[in-house]
Parts: C-alpha cells; sequence; structure tokens
C-alpha cells in the first residue's frame, strides 16, 4: 500500500486502462515540517558517515532485560501506562510500579522487535541498542520475522495487521492503521510507522555496518528515503530519541536530529528530495498517449528515466533527451501491474507511479 492522495484504493475498480498517479506533491527540503539541528552541514557521503559513527555510536548499551525494561517501562509511562505495537496499535496496560515491564507486556502478548533483524546482524551491542527496537504484538513480529520493507500493492497484501485483529481481505476502513504481508518477500509497517523504520533501519547499517547485511540493506535504501519524507519525525520519536540518548552515553540517532542526513550521506547527488504533480506550474509533466508514457521537463532537470516493478527490479533504463527534455517511454510489452517510474540527474529526483491494467 503506497500512499497517493487517498487515490490508491481506487485501482482494484479501474480496468482497461492506464492509470497515471503521481507519488507525491512538490516537496522542497526545507519545507519539511522537522524540528532539527544542524549536523556536520559541510558534509556529504562516506566522509559525513564517518564522521556520524565516530560522534554518534554508542560504545556502552545496556544488558537486553535490562534495555527492554527501561525503554517499555518508560515509553508506557510517557503514554498513561499504556504500551503499544508500534505496527498495528494493539495496546497493553503496563503498571508503573512494575519491576519487569517486558516480563509483563510479553505475558500480554508484546514483545521486542528487532527492526533491523537479530538474524541478519543485530547481536552484540547491536541486539541492545535501542534505538531500532520496538514493542510488537508476537504474531506480527513472528509473521515479519527478517523480511524485508515495502509498499506493497493491495492485492498481493495476504494478510492486514490492526489492533488485536488479523485480516485476509482489503479493510473498508483505517486502512492507514494497518501493516500488511504479502506471500513471504516483504512486509510494509502501517503509515505512521514508515518514518521511523527508516530512520531506525538508516541508523542500524551506519552505525553497525561491518556486521550487517550489506544486500538486504541496499534492496531498501530507496524506500527508506521516501518514507523519511513521507513520515518526518514527530514529538514522540524526539522524545524517544531523548530517553534512548539518556541510557546510552548520550548517543543519539542523528537521522532524527537532522532530517537532511540521510539525503547528504547516503545520496549526496540530490541536492534535496523533491517529486512534482501534473499541473501547468510544475517543472515536470508526465501524461498518457495510447500505451507510451510521455514525460515532458520545462528544464533540463533529468539525464535517465528508470521503470522498476514493486519489487525493485529495474524493468527499463532510458536516456532523457536533453535537445526538449521529453521522453516517450512505451508500455506495451510490459504485463499489468504497479510500476515506480524514476527521474534522475542534475542533483534532482523524480517519482512517479503508475498502474497498468488490462
Amino acid at each position: 500500500m503506497m500512499k497517493i492522495k487517498n487515490c490508491s484504493r481506487t485501482f482494484n475498480f479501474l480496468k482497461y486502462k492506464l492509470l497515471y498517479l503521481s507519488l507525491m506533491v512538490i516537496v522542497p527540503i526545507q519545507l519539511i515540517a522537522q524540528i532539527q539541528q544542524d549536523i556536520f552541514p559541510d558534509k556529504k557521503g562516506q566522509e559525513l558517515l564517518s564522521l556520524l559513527v565516530g560522534q554518534y555510536k554508542t560504545n556502552t548499551v545496556l544488558s537486553y532485560d535490562e534495555a527492554r525494561d527501561a525503554l517499555w517501562g518508560a515509553v508506557a509511562k510517557h503514554n498513561h501506562d499504556s504500551l503499544r505495537c508500534v505496527y498495528t496499535g494493539f495496546a497493553v496496560y503496563i503498571s508503573p510500579a512494575s519491576a519487569h515491564p517486558r516480563t509483563d507486556a510479553y505475558n500480554k502478548g508484546i514483545n521486542c522487535e528487532h527492526t533491523w533483524p537479530q538474524s541478519l546482524g543485530a547481536e552484540g551491542n547491536a541486539k541492545s541498542d535501542m534505538h531500532h527496537i520496538f514493542p510488537t504484538r508476537e504474531d506480527v513480529n513472528n509473521a515479519r520475522g527478517n523480511l524485508p520493507f515495502a509498499d506493497i500493492p493491495d492485492d498481493k497484501t495476504v494478510y492486514w495487521y490492526r489492533l488485536g485483529n488479523k485480516l485476509s481481505v482489503i479493510p473498508t476502513v483505517k486502512i492507514d492503521e494497518y501493516s500488511e504481508i504479502d506471500n513471504g518477500n516483504w512486509f510494509e509497517p502501517r503509515e505512521d510507522h514508515k518514518g521511523n523504520v527508516a530512520r531506525a533501519m538508516i541508523y542500524f547499517y551506519t552505525m553497525y555496518k561491518s556486521q550487517s547485511d550489506g544486500v538486504f540493506f541496499s534492496k531498501q535504501l530507496q524506500t527508506f528515503y521516501q518514507w523519511h519524507y513521507q513520515d518526518p519525525v514527530d514529538d514522540e520519536e524526539r522524545w524517544r530519541n531523548n530517553f534512548i540518548a539518556s541510557k546510552q552515553e548520550g548517543k543519539y540517532n542523528p537521522f532524527i536530529l537532522d532530517s537532511t542526513l540521510i539525503r547528504r550521506a547516503y545520496f549526496p547527488q540530490y541536492k534535496g528530495y523533491q517529486a512534482s504533480v501534473n499541473d501547468e506550474n510544475s517543472s515536470v509533466v508526465s501524461f498518457l498517449k495510447g500505451r507510451n508514457l510521455i514525460i515532458r521537463s520545462k528544464e533540463a532537470l533529468f539525464e535517465k528515466a528508470e521503470i522498476f516493478d514493486i519489487n525493485g527490479h529495474l524493468i527499463d533504463s532510458k536516456p532523457v533527451l536533453q535537445e526538449d527534455n521529453n521522453l516517450e517511454i512505451n508500455l506495451s510489452g510490459i504485463r499489468p501491474q504497479v510500476l515506480i517510474v524514476r527521474l534522475s540527474g542534475n542533483e534532482r529526483l523524480y517519482y512517479n507511479k503508475i498502474l497498468l491494467t488490462q
């Protein structure tokens, strides 16, 4: 499920046409509503990553039991003695007098989600690093396992999770509050946790790269970049970051503190996160002509167009004609599916999502 101005729910009802949908409205990075610090503002790429590890990687963590007790207890007290699953909103009561909140939570169906899976590198200090662990409903945690994260098309979702429920049909109400899983390839968190997932995963890989699965990370990185801006840091995430830092040598997750770090560290070729919509004032206009997707740019913004399937596999790649900044992509040979169109070059990035139907 990928949010596109509340239009994505119409996909299953549209047939015999090619539907173009813009992924996002224009979002200049300076307008992202995040209270932030400026961390190494003139650095980018590997130099920035090295500085972040040097300043923000903790050398001391609590034991795994202590970490869960401390975090679960603090989160519950902060939320009126309620501990909630980050994937479903399912909540349990934790007494403020509890000596072992982790045990109380476990007995009520909440256990610990390692956002970065233990089987793929979350061991040693990383296992207890609270910046990537969250309370989750036990069965949902087990279902996710070590699956990578992605936006899953509704018609590919096998199960939907919300509160204490598990559905096998598309929900008709409050669909944004559901997490999803397909047939064992991908897991999609609910909308209000996607940015948190992105920042936790990028934090983990940055700090523990030597013990992390790089292939696992790289196939999700582009999704994390999108989620980071689609679901900005909120007060709850800032509070959590502050609490964890107080228990881990004052070391924060820096990607929560400065919203530009992910772009500067992992996408240094881009000046900012920006996508466009189809209107007469937009720098990029896309429209359909028969079975062709036409892309026209008013400026020489892009050098290459790529088409991916929903799993991130490259289907086609074409250069953008710089003479007139126009591009025509024939879609006749592509089977019906959700496609992602990415334009890149000249330090700009643009995404479209389209649905190809019969």
